[in-house]
């Protein structure tokens, strides 16, 4: 079980409507664990997660869910992209093709990743702003000044701990 449903991954991300999901579906969980939970705690998480599993979600966690959603959506599509464009297979890793169109190369999926990274950490900050707002309306979500999962206060906000600090890479904060 996830945060995000289909319909609303795709509402709330760049996926076309059409898109098969079955691709980006492994990769909720993993935008879930880096871009979400440091930012809402496990405890807050895992009531959402309960609330949705029994249908009873609350009006404040169906609009901390709605806040969520945007960053969720960006993630997904960001921790999914070089595993949509490249595939893993018996012969090695390869590229994907259609019928109908060749897959980009790596100086396209450079661009389109760092793209998607600045969205990602554009809606994260916007989200922290609005926790920051609302956080008397949640009591399980933890005071902190830093997205990283290490608990230090680390002067590089707004890009996870798990992925380091780039270095040709300048926060939007």
């Amino acid at each position: 079980m996830h945060l995000i449903n289909n319909k609303y991954l795709k509402e709330y991300s760049p996926i076309p409507l059409n898109y098969n999901m079955d691709e980006v579906k492994n990769y909720i969980g993993i935008a879930e664990d880096i871009w979400i939970k440091p930012l809402i705690g496990e405890e807050q998480y895992d009531e959402l997660i309960e609330q949705i599993e029994a249908e009873t979600i609350t009006e404040e966690n169906q609009t901390l869910l709605l806040a969520i959603y945007p960053l969720l959506g960006f993630a997904t599509v960001y921790e999914a992209l070089p595993f949509i464009t490249y595939h893993f297979s018996e012969v090695g890793a390869t590229k994907g093709k259609s019928e109908n169109s060749d897959s980009i190369d790596i100086k396209e999926l450079n661009y389109l990743q760092q793209h998607l990274r600045e969205q990602v950490v554009f809606r994260q900050k916007m989200f922290r702003e609005w926790l920051e707002q609302y956080a008397g309306n949640y009591p399980l979500i933890p005071p902190t000044d830093c997205s990283c999962i290490c608990g230090k206060n680390n002067k590089e906000k707004g890009v996870p701990f798990i992925y380091g600090t780039p270095k040709k890479y300048k926060t939007l904060n």
